[in-house]
């Protein structure tokens, strides 16, 4: 049942990747029809269709498979599959015939039920649509190209390539090469987002960027949007330049990573269409980085008669030195709007306590 699912799930994510469908199965868009047949783990196990009066029904040492038709999503498909196997393996314990046979699943039972029985594959007959002619395919309507050429030259890169490039180009890991690509659109925003980036700064930008897209950008998306299907960066808010620039801002220190966390929630939500870097002046965002106003600023928490307990647990040293740095770290971070440099704001505080 599994391995099902495992497989409608790709043939789902590849037609939407390529765009052949929007992969919405509760609306119709993609259905699947689950063939199921049991057979005994060991060909030497003894089978009704040995000699028995069934044999004219299965195969040996197997049952005839029956199709459900029309399970609109992956979850009826594994649900289907569970209960027609163990409902194939009663019968075959039982020794009674599994025949050919079209059923449907109740999702609100958990169970298939029959709408018809086929005697033989003549049943299974394909039957030619008249308002569908043949199409004869040449090198005219191919442009001069073979079948094959014209595939290699025009086929939609598949999902399984999309993340080998990724990989490639960028050397993201698996993980988050998986991720962009599970959203096709994506990886032309990734794309874009890193060409601006490479623009601003000579870092190696290319994962912050991904982390960025793949745990912040969208995470806002799926917020803002009605329903799995609108989770797209197709609807963002923000631009691939100005994911770019912000996370090229972070990348050099001019901003932390809070405040750059408020600058993309601000770009996608007030929808200012201004660059992360006028946000930043506008709402006064640039990074405190100054040794003696991150010194004042930890002198002034570490002090603070609120925090004497912490400080007095700092004091008696051993394990307790590092747990109240990472307090009072967070304390004057939070005191200074998330605006502080980071590894300075560290050096601040440890120079702060090291004079007590």
């Amino acid at each position: 049942a599994n391995d099902a699912a495992v497989v409608l799930g790709t043939l789902r994510h590849m037609l939407k990747h390529i765009g052949t469908c929007d992969g919405r199965m509760e609306e119709g868009s993609l259905r699947c029809d689950l063939n199921v047949s049991v057979a005994p783990l060991h060909s030497k196990e003894p089978s009704i269709s040995e000699g028995g009066p069934y044999q004219r029904y299965l195969p040996p040492g197997t049952g005839n498979r029956v199709e459900v038709k029309n399970l609109n999503s992956i979850r009826q498909v594994v649900l289907a599959a569970e209960y027609e196997a163990i409902r194939q393996s009663r019968c075959f314990a039982e020794g009674e015939p599994t025949k050919r046979q079209t059923r449907t699943f109740d999702m609100c039972t958990g169970k298939t039920f029959i709408t018809r029985e086929k005697e033989g594959a003549v049943d299974y007959r394909f039957l030619p649509e008249p308002d569908l002619p043949p199409v004869i395919l040449s090198k005219a309507m191919l442009n001069g190209h073979t079948i094959g050429s014209f595939t290699r030259e025009y086929l939609v890169e598949l999902p399984e390539r999309a993340v080998q490039k990724l990989i490639e180009d960028y050397h993201l890991s698996d993980d988050i090469a998986v991720v962009i690509s599970s959203d096709p659109p994506a990886i032309a925003f990734y794309r874009e987002s890193v060409a601006t980036a490479r623009k601003l700064t000579d870092m190696k930008i290319e994962r912050a960027i991904a982390n960025w897209l793949c745990n912040d950008l969208f995470a806002l998306v799926k917020e803002n949007s009605d329903d799995e299907h609108d989770a797209t960066v197709l609807n963002s808010c923000v631009s691939p330049s100005q994911l770019g620039e912000l996370v090229s801002l972070v990348e050099k220190g001019d901003l932390s990573t809070p405040i750059g966390k408020k600058i993309l929630s601000i770009l996608y939500t007030e929808q200012v269409g201004k660059s992360p870097s006028e946000i930043a002046k506008e709402h006064g965002f640039q990074v405190i980085s100054d040794v003696n106003e991150l010194e004042h600023l930890c002198r002034t928490v570490v002090l603070d008669p609120s925090n004497e307990k912490q400080l007095n647990q700092y004091k008696k040293g051993g394990k307790h030195i590092r747990k109240m740095e990472k307090f009072f770290i967070g304390k004057a971070m939070a005191a200074s709007n998330g605006a502080a440099q980071p590894e300075l704001l560290m050096e601040a505080l440890q120079s702060v306590l090291g004079r007590l």
